[in-house]
């Protein structure tokens, strides 16, 4: 070995590490509990019943502030998204203080994870046997992650249901002008030509003529 510039130590070392392939550094992983760990936070949710669950929410506390029991894609989105900052700040202390990273690795492990992004750069539970030797972490992060990416999920479908519905409303007042102009009518609203939507005054159709200008 001291023609490779290597001990006996760390020659058994990579024959253990690649020979092998044992893991001399996170343990043995597929027992039950790290057979179980990944096959839990492969899971992926959607976060439907979340949105439920958050509007029937928002409807108690509204009717109980005496306000009326109505809520719109803004409300949940904004509970969604506070909801998940609220999850990746705090959550980050928790792995800090776990793992021994900084405060700013643990945030960015917290989104890219809770994102789906995951770089594979940091990896929660891979010192010192942890799947094996501290069950209440691999609890800790087990409800970390499905919760957390039941609230991402959520709040990036509830963000994707708005733009649908901004780009529908668009098209179809698009739609509703093409058949005005088609029809050859303008509608006129305090001396001026508008559209089809404002109805908070009366309105008169009249014919497309040289005498009246659309603006």
């Amino acid at each position: 070995m001291l023609k490779y510039n290597m001990t006996d130590a760390d020659y058994d070392v990579l024959e253990a590490t690649i020979v092998k392939s044992v893991p001399h550094k996170a343990g043995y992983q597929w027992k039950f509990s790290g057979a179980f760990y990944f096959a839990t936070t492969v899971i992926t949710t959607i976060g439907e019943r979340m949105n439920t669950f958050a509007a029937r929410l928002l409807r108690s506390v509204k009717k109980a502030a005496g306000k009326a029991p109505v809520v719109n894609h803004v409300d949940l989105i904004f509970v969604a998204f506070g909801l998940g900052t609220f999850l990746i700040v705090f959550g980050a202390l928790a792995f800090s203080k776990y793992e021994n990273w900084t405060y700013f690795d643990s945030l960015y492990y917290c989104f890219t994870t809770l994102t789906t992004i995951g770089f594979g750069d940091f990896v929660a539970l891979q010192k010192g046997g942890a799947l094996q030797n501290r069950p209440d972490y691999v609890v800790f992060s087990l409800v970390f992650i499905l919760f957390g990416l039941t609230v991402i999920s959520a709040a990036m479908n509830l963000l994707v249901l708005r733009f649908l519905t901004m780009n529908t409303e668009d098209e179809r007042r698009d739609e509703q002008e093409a058949k005005l102009a088609a029809r050859g009518l303008v509608r006129v609203r305090s001396g001026r030509a508008d559209s089809d939507d404002d109805v908070s005054t009366p309105v008169v159709g009249l014919p497309l003529s040289d005498n009246v200008s659309v603006s």
